[in-house]
């Protein structure tokens, strides 16, 4: 089983038992337990600190001719003012073109869904939260809604802000939607696929990936 830190729901399928379960399952059944991860979770790492767990080490790759690769670290603001879009610096974009003309493939990963991180009011800096959990709303232009990531709230865009009736709103962040619009239009020529729970929701929606 993976250590990992609790960023996913226990209630999610196929569900995963927690440790102190898997723990106590296997003393009962006499059996070894191995928890493994590149990223423990605080509790899996205190406890193998103080030998409550084994604390074993992979100092060697599984492929020993494999190598890991190279991480360019890029800064935005090197690029303010030089960026056709907000959300692609030049390097990125030249990167992309570089491996579409060898016909080969590019994977983006984005962890915001939507369109917009959030939505705010230019006037008097309102931002427009969910009244359940008291969190920004995620803008999602294909739905037109405000949507609630945790709770499921939805509601419509608003035109004027609530606070001070301000029409001066503008959309901050990007979102896995936002991303795929301004690839597309960057790329018009390649085969642009946005994989995210939006698009993957429904029954065999996965297999337009294949």
């Amino acid at each position: 089983m993976r250590s990992m830190k609790r960023l996913i729901s226990r209630t999610a399928i196929p569900v995963t038992m927690p440790e102190s379960r898997l723990f106590l399952r296997a003393q009962y059944n006499q059996a070894a337990l191995v928890l493994g991860s590149a990223t423990p979770s605080l509790e899996s790492r205190a406890r193998a600190g103080k030998g409550v767990y084994q604390h074993l080490r992979l100092t060697q790759r599984a492929n020993p001719l494999a190598t890991i690769p190279e991480v360019q670290v890029i800064d935005f603001r090197d690029y303010i003012g030089q960026n056709e879009t907000s959300n692609f610096t030049p390097p990125l974009l030249e990167a992309i073109q570089d491996r579409l003309a060898k016909k080969e493939q590019v994977v983006l990963m984005l962890n915001r869904r939507g369109y917009s991180s959030f939505v705010m009011c230019r006037e008097c800096g309102t931002v427009d939260t969910c009244p359940n959990c008291d969190i920004s709303l995620t803008l999602h232009m294909d739905t037109k809604t405000m949507n609630c990531h945790y709770c499921g709230f939805s509601k419509d865009i608003p035109q004027v802000c609530p606070n001070c009736k301000s029409r001066s709103i503008r959309y901050y962040g990007t979102g896995t939607q936002k991303a795929y619009d301004e690839l597309e239009e960057l790329f018009p020529q390649a085969r642009i696929l946005r994989m995210d729970v939006d698009t993957t929701r429904k029954k065999g929606s996965h297999q337009a990936f294949t």
